[in-house]
């Protein structure tokens, strides 16, 4: 690869990771003002719906930005990414049954089951990375 077609990769990269940061941070503000603005801010079940659906919007458009993203990433990139995907599948489908299967049996009273899956999954990926890159250096 020639010099300026090096720079203009990596500052396609660099901008597709930008736009998908800003993604995310908008999903997550999103995500908050639907969850807690109907304690904090209102009570009206129309303006709860109306977030609701604002947010699901700008999941949207993280789900479009993090394609993006991981198209202009190298072969080895979008391979650790792919793995790292594959490893939070794989595991959150084994723990969601497990929680299943907690609850309908009523072993433990879990609760939270939703937020305790989001922090697995958010830590199975960035384990599922930090392994792929150790594997590939």
């Amino acid at each position: 690869m020639t010099q300026p077609n090096q720079d203009n990769w990596q500052n396609k990269v660099k901008s597709n990771t930008l736009k998908m940061a800003y993604w995310t941070g908008a999903w997550l503000m999103t995500l908050a003002l639907a969850t807690f603005g109907p304690v904090f801010l209102w009570q009206q079940p129309t303006i709860s719906h109306a977030a609701t659906i604002v947010n699901l919007l700008v999941g949207i458009g993280m789900l479009v930005a993090n394609h993006k993203h991981l198209q202009v990433q190298d072969e080895l990139q979008q391979k650790i990414q792919l793995e790292a995907m594959a490893l939070t599948l794989g595991v959150v489908v084994i723990v969601s049954m497990a929680y299943a299967t907690i609850q309908g049996d009523q072993l433990l009273n879990v609760k939270d089951t939703l937020s305790n899956l989001m922090f697995i999954i958010g830590i199975t990926y960035l384990i599922g990375v930090f392994m792929g890159r150790r594997k590939y250096q």
